[in-house]
């Protein structure tokens, strides 16, 4: 008897990711009921798969929530809302963030709920200490037919779950957050000039919509604010907003208008200079080798490739290491399991004919000394 297996492609509304695709699968049991591709006691081939698909490297989103509510939408529905605190330093940053655009599924207090959209809250109070949140809409009684309720609130909230492994999503998000500072940074670097002809600088690296041919404005509310600097303020970023958590590996692109005119791109620091001062350039240099202005995972900007490198060089380094070590296991057990349950029957024929015939050669021998006995003591009278 066996209960059989099934695969189900997700929807685009079941991302887990932002950079998953669509129609990756979950596994169901033959009656409907979700399997756990995540079990610790789950092994083999099937483990690998999935912790090579889904390993994040520990860095889903987790959460407590702190307060639901209600929202009315564009369309004019009411949606119920949760609002989540965050305390990972990674769930800190946009630029980190690798939360889904199209929706999911939402985990509060081990209920599932889908959720449409979400937007990312920074607030500083009087002494500058930061609180981040994440408020999700949730999605219609369609696919919410329990609701939400006030009996949430305290509870974890969790999106995906926590693989240490890492897999793709871990390495496509690196790329993601290199993209997005070093984009942010050398952006910067430019509006806080002036082009040859004494216009203020625009932006120079930004991405494509995936809708339409049109292009991301990149608005400035999405920067990682210095709590030194911000007391009593509050930023509020929509996951439909034009922010750097918009750029992706995929997407990356330079902006159509400077690549037709570009003397658009600033290239010094004032605007009275003259059209021969580069100063702003030798900035836009040492982006990639200074880490006071751009520091990523504790090396500059031109050292991304080499962190990257070295994670993959690690990682295939500790499984070959493993995959030898499990191997030759293997190869001990079964050779220890031939050398008993493997029987050779020209060896065995030998054995039997040696067994027998030193089976008979004592026997002879015994019996010769049987005779000598008998003639000591009936014949001689001893």
């Amino acid at each position: 008897d066996y209960n059989g297996l099934e695969c189900v492609a997700r929807t685009s509304y079941e991302k887990v990711n932002q950079t998953d695709i669509d129609g990756l699968y979950e596994v169901y049991w033959a009656d409907g009921q979700k399997f756990n591709l995540y079990n610790a006691s789950m092994g083999g081939d099937l483990a690998g798969l999935i912790q090579m698909r889904d390993g994040n490297n520990g860095e889903n989103f987790t959460g407590q929530v702190t307060a639901t509510g209600t929202t009315t939408t564009a369309d004019g529905k009411t949606h119920d809302t949760v609002t989540v605190k965050v305390t990972k330093a990674y769930l800190q940053d946009l630029n980190k963030c690798n939360l889904s655009d199209q929706g999911g599924i939402i985990d509060l207090g081990n209920q599932e709920f889908y959720y449409d959209s979400w937007e990312y809250t920074c607030e500083y109070d009087a002494n500058g200490n930061a609180t981040y949140t994440y408020t999700f809409t949730l999605s219609d009684s369609e696919k919410n037919p329990r609701g939400i309720t006030n009996d949430r609130v305290g509870k974890k909230a969790e999106i995906g779950t926590d693989l240490s492994y890492q897999g793709i999503p871990y390495y496509m998000n690196q790329m993601n957050e290199w993209i997005r500072t070093f984009s942010q940074k050398f952006n910067d670097i430019l509006t806080s000039g002036y082009s040859g002809n004494g216009d203020p600088g625009v932006k120079m690296f930004t991405g494509n919509k995936a809708t339409s041919s049109e292009q991301f404005l990149l608005d400035d509310a999405a920067k990682r604010y210095d709590k030194q600097e911000k007391k009593n303020s509050k930023v509020t970023v929509k996951v439909n907003d034009d922010s750097y958590y918009r750029l992706t590996a995929e997407n990356f692109d330079i902006l159509d208008a400077m690549e037709q005119d570009p003397s658009l791109m600033a290239n010094r620091k004032n605007a009275s200079d003259g059209v021969e001062q580069n100063d702003l350039l030798n900035d836009l240099k040492n982006l990639a080798t200074d880490k006071s202005k751009m520091s990523f995972r504790g090396c500059n900007a031109s050292e991304f490739l080499q962190c990257i490198l070295s994670d993959v060089a690690l990682n295939a380094s500790r499984a070959n290491t493993f995959y030898a070590s499990f191997k030759d296991i293997s190869n001990t057990i079964d050779n220890q399991r031939i050398s008993i349950s493997g029987v050779d029957e020209d060896e065995e024929a030998v054995n039997l004919v040696k067994y027998q015939n030193g089976y008979n050669l004592a026997s002879k021998m015994i019996q010769t000394l049987t005779e000598i006995y008998d003639r000591l003591i009936l014949e001689t009278g001893v």
